[in-house]
């Protein structure tokens, strides 16, 4: 895509970790079924719930 580039390291520590799961861009379209052409960033209220589902689900993981 035409713009994008390496914004640093802001992309990488926010979007690129376990927290991030399922909302990037790439699980738009892949675990939502929705077109990726309309991702937006989530907010960042939905990035700590999101991150709070995360970490209960690998804990039960790791229980079992």
């Amino acid at each position: 895509m035409k713009g994008q580039g390496w914004n640093g390291a802001k992309c990488l520590m926010m979007y690129h970790n376990q927290d991030f799961y399922g909302l990037a861009r790439g699980d738009c379209k892949m675990i939502h079924g929705k077109n990726v052409l309309g991702w937006m960033a989530p907010a960042d209220n939905a990035t700590v719930r999101n991150a709070r589902h995360v970490k209960r689900f690998l804990a039960e993981m790791a229980s079992e």
